[in-house]
């Protein structure tokens, strides 16, 4: 059942994702990939990792069963492709690519070559989106209205740092993309909770005009004017939803979803998560955050709600833990609510490697799963073409003044 794997790209977010894939049970041999001399040699001794790969053609070229790509997000699409043509499997760090065309490209590979892709998205495993998704499927909701989902990231809250890290010198050009380029962080959520489909958008822009000139059009690859977008769209199951994407705000940086619905409403956000209904309204915030506070917001003193409890980037030597304990031990920064019992004991205790909300554990472990027991994983490449286009042609209308579009679908998996 065990199967070996190769990490490419070991910077901050492949150094996160390393101990999970070594850790796991059936993974029989792990190796590392970065053009990067340094940065691999690095990541190998601490991480006690003896093979590695100086390139993604090398590891290609060698007897690897799959890859995990934690590169550049306009690198995906062209990445897996290479890898699954080599007869690779494919975990993708979000998103599955930058254009319609692209991703269409990697939807064809995966059917024609039968090989497992799974694309790691943190907002598919969120305690509240499983919570939600209880709900739904209960009919709590009723007939759902309304969605709305957030991803708020400031360019000073650590996001120009890596910018820089990934797109070097030439950062500006590479790495400024067009916010909804990245609007998993929202779509996911909704469409991990009702299966909905987005069918149609209108998008909005906000036209930064910032004297550091991060956002001007003529520096970065895109063409694009855009800090800040917005978009409606409208859902195959008759509702709407909206959704923002945001470099620049005075925010904490963070992601919020809320759903309204005909019987009953839920809604996180930065003041904490709680469901309402006609029975009256019930606090749910100690039930799906362990423990996690957003870190100081732009550097100005904002009085936090009570249930931020401490400092997200506390030293990890004197983080407290928190999580879930079974039978196998404790798992930590998760939340009863997501599907622990779904986790190899070998993470049980496996300090501060959980990422957000404990979300890597999940989205390493299903696509391991997946590929050991060649079942289609959660996040597969057809799930994650549905909630990862939207944000393409969103950007798209944003650019044609709000112009309504409809949204290609690629096709759903086989089963279905």
């Amino acid at each position: 059942m065990g199967f070996s794997v190769a990490v490419v790209g070991t910077g901050l977010w492949g150094r996160r994702l390393i101990p999970l894939f070594k850790a796991h049970p059936f993974v029989d041999r792990i190796a590392l990939c970065d053009l990067d001399a340094d940065k691999l040699a690095a990541a190998a001794q601490e991480f006690g990792i003896e093979q590695t790969y100086p390139s993604l053609d090398a590891a290609l070229e060698s007897d690897i069963d799959a890859v995990a790509l934690v590169t550049q997000h306009w690198m995906h699409a062209a990445q897996a492709q290479q890898a699954l043509e080599a007869g690779k499997h494919v975990y993708s760090s979000a998103p599955v690519g930058i254009t319609v065309d692209e991703i269409r490209d990697v939807v064809e590979t995966v059917e024609r070559t039968g090989l497992i892709y799974a694309m790691g998205e943190t907002s598919w495993y969120y305690s509240w989106v499983s919570y939600c998704k209880q709900r739904y499927d209960a009919g709590d909701f009723g007939k759902v209205i309304f969605s709305d989902a957030d991803y708020f990231h400031d360019l000073e809250h650590g996001l120009r740092e890596v910018f820089q890290e990934r797109g070097g010198t030439r950062w500006r050009e590479d790495a400024v993309i067009p916010p909804m380029f990245y609007v998993t962080h929202c779509t996911s959520q909704i469409m991990a909770i009702t299966g909905e489909r987005f069918t149609h958008v209108s998008g909005q822009g906000f036209v930064d005009t910032d004297p550091d000139e991060v956002f001007r059009p003529d520096l970065n690859r895109w063409g694009n004017p855009f800090s800040n977008e917005s978009a409606l769209f409208r859902m195959s199951d008759g509702s709407s939803c909206r959704v923002n994407v945001y470099w620049r705000v005075g925010h904490p940086s963070m992601v919020q979803m809320s759903m309204y619905g005909t019987d009953a409403t839920f809604e996180y956000t930065c003041s904490g998560a709680r469901w309402v209904d006609r029975a009256g309204e019930t606090s749910l915030t100690d039930q799906m955050i362990p423990g996690w506070v957003p870190p100081k917001w732009l550097g100005v003193n904002i009085k936090r709600p009570s249930w931020l409890k401490r400092p997200r980037w506390l030293p990890s030597s004197i983080r407290p833990k928190k999580g879930v304990t079974t039978d196998e031990g404790v798992f930590l920064d998760v939340t009863a609510l997501q599907p622990v019992e779904r986790l190899p004991k070998e993470y049980a205790d496996l300090r501060d490697m959980g990422g957000e909300w404990g979300t890597n554990y999940f989205m390493v472990n299903e696509f391991i799963d997946a590929v050991a027991k060649k079942e289609l994983p959660p996040n597969n490449v057809w799930t994650a073409a549905r909630y990862t286009v939207p944000g393409i042609v969103a950007h798209e209308s944003a650019m044609r003044g709000g112009e309504l579009l409809e949204i290609p679908d690629l096709g759903g998996p086989p089963s279905t």
